[in-house]
């Protein structure tokens, strides 16, 4: 890694005419009926598919995960009403969250997403799950040179400081957050370490 420019708050989202007006609500329905309360994602094994597994594991809930193409396509599901709710990054929601096309019931980081300052976080809604973000990082191959690094992590450092950068990435849904290569490494062993063994299930389930 050469650095990570932004953070990516993970939230769950329902359609407008949801009949879930919380999270509380939405579980509720999932334990009531196990396996059947449908959640879409991006992508099979991606970011919201580990996400949702570990919520499963840490609430011991059961979803009927439905995987789409993209962000895109999930979020004109969630719209459409095909699945019950769907979970996934601030930026993907932000759109149809503001039209009012998309209720956000909970943010699964450690505060609340200053996108959506009145929507508490799963935590202090009762929901005992470690807090989940994505960050936004930017890598070049093992191997390159230190010298090539260097300059690389301080054009991504101006670069996230940079005001119009700021702007675009606050337009985007994305909180800009500088963090250096030695903050990120840790990060991404962590990350790997946490998804490794559910990523394994996966596999050992087709």
């Amino acid at each position: 890694p050469t650095g990570s420019f932004a953070l990516n708050d993970i939230v769950i989202g329902v359609n407008k005419d949801s009949p879930y007006a919380t999270t509380q609500e939405l579980f509720d329905a999932v334990k009531a009926s196990p396996g059947t309360i449908t959640v879409g994602t991006d992508s099979r094994a991606g970011d919201d598919h580990v996400n949702l597994r570990t919520i499963e594991k840490e609430l011991g809930l059961e979803f009927n995960i439905v995987h789409y193409n993209s962000g895109a396509d999930k979020i004109a599901a969630l719209v459409s009403g095909e699945v019950d709710f769907a979970l996934g990054g601030v930026s993907s929601f932000i759109g149809q969250a503001k039209s009012g096309e998309i209720n956000v019931l909970s943010v699964l980081s450690d505060v609340p997403s200053p996108f959506f300052p009145e929507v508490t976080t799963l935590s202090e809604q009762g929901f005992e799950v470690a807090p989940m973000s994505n960050n936004f990082a930017v890598s070049v191959p093992a191997g390159t040179p230190a010298a090539t690094v260097a300059a690389l992590e301080a054009a991504l450092q101006a670069a996230t400081e940079d005001p119009d950068v700021v702007t675009a990435l606050e337009n985007a849904g994305t909180v800009p957050n500088w963090m250096p290569a030695v903050d990120v490494a840790p990060l991404w062993e962590e990350r790997e370490a946490t998804t490794k063994p559910i990523i394994e299930e996966l596999i050992a389930g087709e």
